[in-house]
């Protein structure tokens, strides 16, 4: 009965999607979240602003390009100083959606404090980040380094499964150098760019797939994926790995082929989707491409007809590898959250 009840069960789980893992932007290790913040100055990400070292010029941020210098000039890089402030680690990404005002990811702004049961997140103070403006290229004299003034992140931010993963962030003065802002859709427009199939462009400096980050900004052009698909394609992955343990449960409890069917799939239909309505997602159905470790916070914007972008989301997670190191070269999208859903939390927040 628990060879017939193992079968039946992995007939029924290869029936799903196929996909490959899927992580967050920033590394799990048994639970423990470890937010961007506390991972920029590590010697895996370190990129300092007195650097000269060209060393990364030939890697690529999952199958993207080095951007045009001026391209994207809405993208900022958030930057981490060290205790005497001579040194600047970038973590992650953002865009200016006002000349203040940067547009970022919850778990960009947030750091762990504390150990064990007393392990928690708390809000970056605004006197540790500088916000990068005005360049392409992370290096010593490029752009504009702007304090911040103050950090907002949504109340309802929930850092285990990334729902509302969105935060704003003041900036003490208006950038210094040269810079456009961007502008995020309505709900009802968000609709429309999220059809299957948009064309997307998502940029940042984050981790290449060979675990070295980018002094570059690079850019990949891919495509808007349908949520039901890639939440199918999540839950495929995840059942292959409970499966074994399922089916040994089944045989050990005597369940004949018929009520072991029934129950897995009534273990499927509870199971929650990994990416909610507020999540889009986006990636490339010929192989990695899209956002990695270090891209968090960054935009994913859609191009329109009149020469124009629109900021259509924000990288959230997807696909760095598990190690924490470089990107999962098997992934075929990431989720970034969906801006149309958070247009009267920013204004209410800037007008505050």
């Amino acid at each position: 009965m628990f060879k017939r009840a193992a079968l039946a069960l992995a007939l029924t789980c290869t029936a799903l999607t196929p996909v490959v893992a899927q992580t967050a932007a920033f590394s799990m290790e048994e639970e423990q979240i470890i937010p961007p913040f506390d991972r920029a100055g590590s010697e895996e990400k370190a990129n300092f602003i007195n650097t000269t070292d060209e060393d990364a010029a030939t890697d690529r941020v999952v199958n993207g390009e080095i951007a045009k210098e001026g391209a994207w000039p809405w993208q900022v890089a958030l930057m981490k100083t060290n205790a005497d402030r001579t040194k600047l680690g970038q973590f992650c990404g953002g865009t200016l959606i006002q000349d203040t005002w940067i547009l970022t990811a919850a778990h960009c702004v947030l750091k762990a404090t504390g150990k064990g049961k007393d392990r928690k997140l708390t809000m970056v103070n605004p006197a540790d980040l500088r916000i990068l403006v005005g360049t392409n290229k992370l290096a010593n004299g490029r752009g504009d380094l702007v304090p911040v003034a103050a950090i907002h992140a949504h109340p309802g931010y929930n850092p285990r499964g990334f729902d509302n993963d969105i935060a704003l962030i003041k900036l003490d003065r208006a950038p210094q150098a040269k810079y456009q802002t961007i502008t995020i859709p309505k709900a009802e427009y968000a609709d429309i760019l999220e059809r299957p199939g948009i064309p997307t462009i998502v940029t940042g400096w984050g981790m290449t797939e060979t675990g070295r980050p980018s002094r570059d900004l690079r850019e990949a052009r891919i495509q808007m994926i349908d949520r039901k698909v890639c939440n199918r394609a999540i839950l495929n992955r995840r059942a292959k790995g409970a499966i074994k343990a399922f089916a040994q449960a089944a045989g050990a409890l005597g369940l004949s082929q018929v009520n072991a069917k029934r129950a897995w799939t009534q273990i499927l239909e509870q199971s929650p989707q990994a990416m909610t309505a507020n999540m889009i997602c986006s990636g490339s159905p010929q192989g990695p491409k899209g956002a990695c470790s270090g891209d968090s916070g960054g935009p994913l914007v859609v191009p329109l007809k009149d020469g124009r972008y629109i900021q259509a989301g924000v990288v959230s997670w997807g696909m760095a590898a598990r190690t924490g190191k470089g990107c999962d070269r098997k992934s075929q999208f990431s989720a970034y959250t969906r801006t149309g859903n958070y247009v009267d939390w920013v204004l209410e927040t800037i007008k505050k």
